[in-house]
């Protein structure tokens, strides 16, 4: 009967990955999660990640040789690791023919007609809980069609067409989610290895990210005890792992502090329970849901870096973005986290649509600053229309100019773009110098930290 899958999750070629690791290395969590729903349905479930293991060819086929699955499944989120994702894919197809292979993420989700010509069965569109379980179920008794054309959310093959249940799924109670099953998983190879995500949905419309377009606008929370639960789980199961501990917990959601009841609450709990003291942490935010009252709360319950998109020092180019923050606040807001013992974690894009000359000399001068005032660690990234986003799907709107169609240079460090005040080797330029300036500013931030 079938009850074994394998998740893969491919990853970007060899001259990035050490950056990636270092940057933004964290477990790959809606893999992990959709293995502890798995597991709680019965099915066997082994992941191997492939930005932290070194897996060729050889070796992955002996890892299917050996754990011999019923069904394997794909990660193709990311959009430069999509030609990665092909090529496992199609390997797969070539010495095990049977084996049905399913793919998800973000990059799946908004190409799903590519993934499935790319040698893909089956398609997972969005949140992929429900569709999953409904899938694996079908493969288990009997792949009756009449079953697979009720599965919302999914694309597939059927007598050589495609065909798309566009109606995606929606996890409304996600206290109802189990917490990622990362026992398979090498966290010590992480740069943030605990780590995790508490809520769904953006309301917000910037048009350079694409989580209201895969998670939809109405946003989705885990309550203060949920949340609490996780963090003091992961540190009684890892707590005598120095390696992992001693590294700080991410919570990755867009943005954290949103809701300041939930905040609060989770902040008591920290701090009542004494884990302030053993697990530090950090987490995302924004400018505009930022005080005084809730920047004490964090320093007080362990928290000892936050991250904010900035992403231009020019008002004209952050309301370009729709990104619905005022850049004179970012001051008082870096200042308090300054007195408060919190490290800023400041990002912005270099290239945005609306960017001149001017506006990119006034974000270099603007990082100068914050990272001599501030003690603040800056990540900057060319600005590159992924898809799902609305640069990538309107980028005549915007004016930009798509300069190569070759998903592996869709990164967060590669210059894709012209746009219409600036060429391609001008944004290219602006980021190179502001990379060397950011790398000069953090080793003299770590010398000082001595």
């Amino acid at each position: 009967m079938l009850n074994k899958i394998i998740y893969f999750v491919p990853s970007t070629n060899r001259t990035w990955k050490a950056s990636l690791i270092e940057k933004t290395g964290t477990p790959p969590l809606g893999v992990a999660l959709l293995s502890s729903i798995l597991k709680l349905h019965g099915y066997e479930v082994l992941v191997k990640d492939f930005l932290v293991e070194e897996i060729g060819p050889k070796e992955m086929k002996s890892i299917i040789d050996e754990y011999s699955p019923d069904v394997v499944g794909v990660s193709a989120s990311f959009s430069e690791c999509i030609d990665n994702a092909y090529k496992m894919i199609r390997f797969i197809k070539k010495y095990y023919p049977e084996i049905p292979i399913m793919a998800g993420g973000v990059h799946s989700t908004f190409n799903p007609e590519e993934v499935l010509n790319n040698g893909a069965d089956y398609v997972i569109l969005g949140e992929g809980e429900s569709s999953t379980i409904k899938l694996m179920e079908y493969f288990k008794y009997g792949k009756d069609e009449r079953v697979l054309q009720n599965i919302t959310g999914i694309a597939y093959w059927k007598n050589s067409e495609i065909f798309i249940n566009k109606e995606k799924n929606t996890v409304e109670d996600l206290e109802c989610l189990p917490f990622p099953s990362r026992d398979n998983l090498k966290l010590d190879r992480y740069a943030t290895p605990i780590s995790l995500i508490t809520s769904r949905g953006c309301p917000g419309d910037c048009v350079y990210c694409a989580s209201r377009a895969f998670f939809g606008k109405r946003y989705r929370l885990r309550n203060a005890e949920s949340v609490f639960s996780e963090v003091y789980y992961l540190y009684k199961k890892y707590k005598t792992d120095v390696s992992l501990i001693d590294t700080y917990m991410s919570i990755f959601d867009d943005t954290f502090t949103v809701n300041k009841v939930r905040l609060r609450k989770f902040c008591e709990y920290m701090i009542k329970t004494g884990l302030n003291k053993k697990l530090i942490w950090k987490c995302e935010s924004r400018i505009d849901v930022l005080d005084e009252e809730v920047i004490k709360l964090l320093s007080e319950s362990g928290c000892i870096a936050l991250h904010m998109g900035i992403e231009s020092a020019d008002q004209g180019v952050i309301d370009s973005l729709n990104k619905h923050i005022k850049i004179k606040d970012a001051e008082n807001i870096l200042r308090l986290l300054k007195q408060y013992k919190i490290r800023p974690l400041c990002s912005f894009i270099i290239g945005n649509h609306s960017d001149t000359h001017q506006t990119l000399s006034q974000t270099q001068e603007f990082i100068e600053h914050i990272c001599d005032e501030y003690g603040a660690k800056v990540a900057v990234s060319p600005n590159t229309p992924l898809p799902g986003t609305e640069l990538y799907n309107y980028p005549e709107k915007y004016g930009i100019t798509l300069k190569s169609d070759k998903w592996s240079d869709y990164s967060l460090m590669k210059v894709i773009i012209d746009t219409k005040n600036l060429t391609q080797d001008d944004i290219r330029n602006y980021y190179t110098k502001i990379m060397l300036i950011i790398d000069e500013k953090e080793n003299d931030y770590r010398v000082r930290s001595e």
